[in-house]
């Protein structure tokens, strides 16, 4: 079975982070700044997630998953919004 995500990249001055989905039910998201760290996991998802989106506010991002579920997050406090 052949898996396919998007990766969500954001050219800014200070870097913001960016999101990657994993091969499992998570989401993470990495600093682009000199560290280039881990900085943290989204857990929520029953199915792998496929596809992310972030908004304009650099703050809130949403997720789609395998699981039919579109997700709201907020970055800042790791939360799902909705």
């Amino acid at each position: 079975m052949h898996s396919s995500f998007d990766i969500v990249l954001h050219k800014t001055n200070p870097p913001l982070p960016t999101y990657m989905p994993q091969c499992d039910t998570t989401i993470r998201m990495w600093r682009l700044d000199k560290s280039q760290r881990h900085a943290r996991l989204f857990r929520g998802h029953t199915a792998t997630v496929a596809s992310l989106a972030v908004a304009g506010d650099g703050i809130h991002f949403c997720s789609g998953g395998h699981d039919r579920c579109v997700k709201l997050w907020n970055k800042d406090t790791g939360g799902l919004v909705r």
